[in-house]
């Protein structure tokens, strides 16, 4: 018989239950912020756009519209330069 080199608990005695565990993910980093606040932003800096060659502008995966924020290589639009003759 093998045992585990505990005292044997005392007659009438119950062992605390363990009712709920939370786990908690911890990981080095800058902490993630959140502020719920309303209000008008206003950009840092503004730049202006233009093309070099004139033609219909295509669809890409974003819209191209202003106040939206794109990623550095992301494409901000597609012009097509195809002329069709009627």
């Amino acid at each position: 018989m093998a045992t585990s080199g505990k005292a044997p608990a005392p007659a009438g005695y119950e062992s605390p239950r363990l009712r709920h565990l939370e786990v908690v993910e911890i990981r080095n980093g800058r902490p993630r912020i959140e502020i719920p606040i309303t209000g008008r932003l206003r950009p840092y800096e503004k730049i202006d756009v233009y093309a070099e060659v004139s033609g219909k502008v295509l669809r890409t995966s974003k819209p191209f519209k202003e106040g939206l924020s794109y990623r550095k290589g992301e494409v901000l639009i597609r012009i097509s330069t195809v002329k069709k003759w009627f």
